[in-house]
C-alpha cells in the first residue's frame, strides 16, 4: 500500500501495519517530519476484537529498512491495544522521532494524521 499524503488541516498518511515477521516490507514508513505527535485512526477489521500495535523507529533516514523496536526505560516494548474504527493518540515515546513503522499481531490498515 503506497503512502498517501493529503494536505489541509492535517497530513493524513495511509499505512499498512504488517506483522513483525514481515518487517520491513510489510509495514509502511511513517515520516513525522517536524511534527511532535499525531493520531492513528484504525480502519474497520474483522476477527479478533482488538489488535496490538508495536512501534519501530527508523533511526537513520538514509536506511528506512533498519528499524529498532521502541521500548521504555524498563526495556518493555511500547504497545497500543486498538479496536476497529477507532482513533488513538500516538505514544509520547515517538516524540522527536522522524520516521517509524507500526506492526500488529495481525496485519491491519490505518491512517496517521499530524496537525499542520
Amino acid at each position: 500500500m503506497a503512502d498517501t499524503i493529503v494536505r489541509g488541516i492535517s497530513d493524513l498518511i495511509s499505512v499498512t501495519c504488517g506483522t513483525e515477521a514481515n518487517l520491513p516490507s510489510g509495514s509502511t514508513v511513517v515520516h513525522m517530519g517536524e511534527h511532535a505527535g499525531g493520531i492513528i485512526h484504525m480502519e474497520a477489521f474483522t476477527g479478533a476484537a482488538t489488535r496490538t500495535l508495536n512501534f519501530h523507529l527508523c533511526p537513520d533516514p538514509r536506511l528506512p529498512n533498519e528499524t529498532l523496536l521502541l521500548c521504555d526505560s524498563s526495556n518493555t516494548s511500547i504497545a497500543l491495544t486498538v479496536g476497529p474504527s477507532r482513533s488513538y493518540a500516538l505514544p509520547d515515546e515517538l516524540f522527536a522521532s522522524r520516521m517509524f513503522r507500526v506492526t500488529a499481531n495481525t496485519a491491519v490498515n490505518a491512517r496517521v494524521s499530524f496537525k499542520t
